[in-house]
């Protein structure tokens, strides 16, 4: 189940990407809750309640992707069904354009399981 989460992540963050290319600001905290959730995840001691809470308090992203429009918001609700439903892969979106504010992008281990 873990893995799930993992790309989830992954969606948010390509999402995240997407909002800077149009040259929005994230909301306030959005890359530190990005951060928190990624080391979460990799460390495996806490609990998938506990990352499905934190993972879900990031989809604050709606309010900018509904600024932005062109179907930002069900871009995004795609990916995280897909996400959720083990069926995203990395071909299925590009985290290079947060990369300059999360530092690693790199998908965790636990995302190939």
């Amino acid at each position: 189940m873990y893995y799930r989460f993992c790309w989830k992540w992954a969606a948010l963050a390509h999402m995240a990407a997407r909002v800077l290319a149009h040259g929005y600001s994230l909301a306030k905290g959005f890359v530190n809750d990005l951060r928190l959730a990624k080391v979460e995840l990799e460390n495996g001691s806490y609990t998938l309640c506990n990352i499905a809470s934190d993972l879900r308090d990031l989809v604050k992203l709606f309010q900018t992707l509904l600024t932005i429009g062109e179907g930002g918001v069900q871009v995004l609700l795609d990916l995280v069904g897909k996400a959720m439903a083990g069926r995203l892969q990395e071909r299925d979106m590009d985290l290079s354009g947060v990369k300059p504010v999360l530092l690693d992008t790199s998908l965790f281990s636990v995302c190939h399981e």
